[in-house]
C-alpha cells in the first residue's frame, strides 16, 4: 500500500533497531511497500489508525499494533499491544544511538541511568534505598498496574539514588522514578 488511507504519514525510511524483552532486530524501511528484517527482504502493508497505531500485514500475517499511552519517542522505551499482548519495547533510530553516543561514557555505558515507569500505575514496594549498591538483574521497584504487579529491575550494577517515589505513590508512564549512578 503506497499511501495509508487515513491521511497519516508511511513508516519513515531508515535504520531502527527495535528491542522486545526477549531479541533485539535491526529494520531497514526501504519504501513504503519493503524493509529488511535483520537478514530477509520483506514486503509488507502498513495502515495506520487514528490513535497511533494500526496493522501490519507481513509474509501472510496480520499484525494489529495498538500502542499504551503517548506516541513512542525513539531511543525511549514505551508499551504497545501487538495481536492483544502487551509488549514492552525499545524503537532506536539513528538520531537517538547518536544521542546515546554523546551522552555515554567511554566504556558505551551511561554516567546515570534514569529508571522510569513503563506504564502509569501504583508503587507498591521501594524494595532500595537511596546510596544502596544494586547488581544487574535486582528488584529495585514492584509497580501494580491492571491488577498485575510489575518488578522493575536494574539494569546494570551501580548505586541507587534519587528515589523520588515510595509506597503508594501513583505514577504515570515515563515518569522517573529513581537513578542508578556509576559505581
Amino acid at each position: 500500500m503506497a499511501e495509508p488511507s487515513n491521511g497519516q504519514p508511511p513508516l519513515r525510511r531508515g535504520q531502527y533497531r527495535v528491542s522486545a524483552p526477549s531479541s533485539t532486530t535491526i529494520v531497514t524501511v526501504l519504501s513504503n511497500e519493503h524493509a529488511v528484517l535483520g537478514d530477509r527482504r520483506v514486503s509488507y502493508a502498513w495502515e495506520p489508525d487514528e490513535v497511533g497505531g494500526g496493522v501490519l500485514q507481513m509474509e501472510g500475517r496480520v499484525f494489529r499494533v495498538t500502542p499504551v499511552g503517548p506516541p513512542p519517542i525513539p531511543g525511549t522505551p514505551t508499551s504497545v499491544e501487538v495481536n492483544g499482548v502487551l509488549m514492552d519495547i525499545l524503537v532506536d533510530d539513528a538520531r537517538s544511538e547518536l544521542l546515546r553516543s554523546v551522552l555515554t561514557s567511554g566504556d558505551g555505558t551511561a554516567a546515570d541511568l534514569a529508571v522510569c515507569a513503563p506504564m502509569p500505575g501504583l508503587v507498591v514496594k521501594v524494595e532500595v534505598q537511596d546510596g544502596e549498591r544494586v547488581a544487574k538483574g535486582q528488584g529495585l521497584i514492584v509497580l501494580e498496574a491492571m491488577k498485575m504487579e510489575n518488578e522493575l529491575r536494574a539494569e546494570r550494577d551501580g548505586i541507587a539514588s534519587d528515589i523520588i517515589v515510595r509506597e503508594k505513590t501513583a505514577v504515570e508512564k515515563g515518569q522517573r522514578l529513581l537513578t542508578i549512578r556509576r559505581a
